[in-house]
């Protein structure tokens, strides 16, 4: 038992020299471990504070560039604009072949202009202060030629020509060869505004009309005449995207009768049909279908003639016109019979094309004219043309109670009746018209004398004050020192404003405070030169203008038997030209509800001869509402009208004219 024991005591020993031997590496290396650890842990806390630090720094730096970036911004939103300023008066020609304007552009061009637009758009050559190709390396010969810049000296004759060559785009033609005539942009606005193309076409062809407002703003007219203004290419697009669901119109081609009175056209179209029948007339294809594809073919062909005829028109008419020009130039330095007859038949040429094209623009507005003329207004006419003769005054009683024969003075009585008829009802010094000479222009301003002398006046237009009502803020007349800091105006113009300040509290008793607005005063600070000046003009006069519709209520007050509100009135006329989209039907619409139809009834008070009884039931007087609504012949009409309303509506509409 004792062996037993020193041997498992020696065995243990032994075992525990050799864990002790086996864990000495083991405990070296742990030590290694732990000092590589704490450095690592060392070195991370030195690179979490070089990152903080670093991230400090980017923080600053990023404030720092979105400053200069905002300044980059501002400071490249000043530079466009001053060189757009410096555009202001710039216009931009192309296709003009290159060298053609000799040593003096600014004369070449200035004539050029007149040529293109006519001398009633330019009475006289406009004044170029410089005219140049644009700054890039001149092109190889038959290359696409360089565009033309030139610099118009006056603001308002670049506007001229620029909304003239807007109106005439795609006519105008130089030596055969299209030209245009665009607004000089600087390249940044140029690519903004370029960014619109693909949208502008894609509203084009839904019938939508586009257009860009300066510097890169698009403007959408929709169809009831509603305005959209978007500032970026994205808003555009997805406005775009909203409108894919809405059908496109289509344009329905329409032959042009006239071609049938020009022999070459008359023989193309025999020899087109003679060949098309000679090409697809077989025992297997129906007569039905031939007929159809001859149709589409025919329509082809036509449009392709009368497109190649027009490019020749306009290449003669552009040959002609610089003919003309160049013989004109030659003969007013050397004038010859040789020139002159050359002058002569050049013109005659060209008054034959016009008056081609003349006749076709006739012919056009005869179709318009009566498609929407007054036919009953004709027959009218025709049936008191004879009898004229029974309408004249053989006699009248005067103001006195006296009848007189007397041819002088029933003209004088006549004369005496209307001019107190139509003399004015008002006295110069009504307070109406003392507040409507605020809406006055300062410059040139008849009542106001010195402005006839002095040109700073018209200056001050410059400034801001191109009225009498600019010198006024918050309803009373403002002094010298406020019109100066509104205005920028220098101290030397304060006995001018003394003037102003005269005239204006001569003419204003309620000076200096300011008058009410007046209606009228929307035509003094009208501008003839806004696009649709004469549909603008028109629409402010109609507003002021309403005693024709009042009349025409109460006519159908009186034949309906009750008053409708004015709310529907005013839905039924603006719904005239939504009923349909026949233009014969809203014409239609119109006269009905504003009553240009004669009735028998009215007519019957013209005439005497005239039955005012109705055609259809012979019973009752045939007033309009009775034509169009009592009648009895009428009442099984209207019930299915109604009835089938009825049936597409889903529900139950009783007949009511309203």
């Amino acid at each position: 038992m004792a062996s037993l024991v020193k041997l498992l005591e020696e065995h243990r020993d032994a075992l525990s020299k050799e864990f002790k031997s086996a864990m000495t590496p083991l405990e070296a290396k742990l030590d290694f471990v732990q000092e590589t650890v704490t450095d690592h842990g060392n070195r991370l806390t030195s690179l979490e504070a070089n990152a903080n630090q670093l991230s400090d720094k980017m923080e600053e730096l990023e404030a720092k560039c979105a400053a200069m970036e905002g300044s980059y911004n501002k400071l490249k939103a000043k530079a466009i604009d001053l060189e757009s300023r410096s555009r202001r008066n710039n216009i931009r020609i192309t296709g003009l072949p290159e060298s053609i304007e000799g040593a003096r552009p600014t004369d070449f061009f200035s004539r050029l202009l007149v040529e293109l637009l006519g001398d009633q758009v330019l009475t006289t050559a406009p004044e170029l202060d410089r005219a140049h190709r644009a700054l890039t390396a001149k092109p190889s010969p038959g290359s696409r030629p360089r565009a033309v810049i030139a610099r118009i000296h006056h603001f308002r004759t670049k506007e001229l020509i620029v909304q003239e060559a807007r109106k005439r785009r795609g006519k105008l033609f130089f030596q055969g060869k299209p030209v245009a005539i665009f607004e000089d942009y600087c390249p940044e606005i140029v690519e903004q505004r370029a960014a619109y193309r693909e949208v502008m076409s894609a509203l084009y062809q839904r019938g939508l009309r586009p257009s860009l407002l300066y510097p890169a703003r698009l403007r959408i007219t929709t169809k009831d005449g509603g305005k959209k203004h978007f500032a970026s290419v994205e808003d555009a697009t997805s406005f775009l995207k909203t409108l894919q669901g809405v059908p496109m119109p289509t344009r329905h081609w329409r032959f042009n009768s006239s071609l049938l009175s020009d022999d070459e056209f008359v023989k193309y179209l025999k020899d087109h049909i003679t060949f098309f029948l000679e090409m697809n007339t077989t025992s297997d294809t129906s007569a039905l279908m031939v007929w159809d594809a001859l149709k589409a073919y025919l329509r082809g062909q036509i449009i392709s003639f009368t497109a190649h005829k027009r490019r020749k028109a306009q290449r003669e008419r552009s040959d002609l016109l610089s003919n003309i020009s160049g013989t004109d130039a030659q003969y007013a330095l050397t004038p010859t019979p040789e020139l002159y007859n050359t002058k002569l038949e050049l013109k005659t040429k060209f008054d034959l094309l016009t008056t081609y094209q003349t006749q076709n623009i006739l012919l056009k507005n005869k179709s318009t004219f009566y498609e929407h003329g007054e036919k009953a207004g004709k027959l009218l006419a025709n049936q008191l043309k004879g009898r004229r003769s029974k309408q004249l005054i053989t006699s009248i009683n005067t103001q006195s109670g006296n009848v007189t024969q007397d041819p002088t003075e029933i003209n004088t009585a006549f004369k005496d009746f209307y001019s107190n008829l139509y003399c004015s009802q008002f006295d110069g010094d009504d307070p109406r018209i003392k507040r409507f000479l605020t809406s006055e222009p300062c410059g040139f301003q008849p009542f106001f004398v010195p402005s006839r002398h002095d040109s700073t006046f018209q200056g001050w237009h410059g400034k801001g004050i191109s009225q009498f009502k600019d010198m006024f803020t918050n309803g009373n007349f403002m002094s010298f020192d406020q019109l100066s800091e509104k205005y920028n105006l220098p101290k030397t113009h304060f006995f001018r404003y003394l003037q102003a300040r005269h005239y204006v509290r001569s003419v204003l008793p309620c000076f200096p405070k300011e008058p009410d607005s007046n209606p009228v005063d929307m035509f003094l600070s009208f501008n003839p030169m806004s696009p649709k000046a004469m549909s603008t003009l028109y629409r402010n006069i109609s507003t002021l203008i309403q005693a024709p519709l009042v009349s025409i209520k109460l006519a159908w007050e009186h034949d309906l038997g009750q008053s409708p509100e004015d709310d529907l009135w005013d839905t039924i006329l603006t719904s005239i030209h939504k009923s349909s989209l026949c233009a014969r039907h809203c014409l239609i619409q119109f006269k009905i509800v504003h009553r240009a139809y004669f009735s028998k009834a009215k007519l019957s008070s013209f005439f005497p001869d005239v039955n005012p009884t109705c055609d259809k039931c012979k019973i009752n007087v045939a007033t309009l509402f009775h034509m169009y609504w009592l009648c009895p012949r009428l009442q099984e009409f209207w019930g299915d009208v109604f009835l089938t309303l009825s049936h597409i509506l889903n529900q139950k509409l009783d007949p009511d004219p309203l």
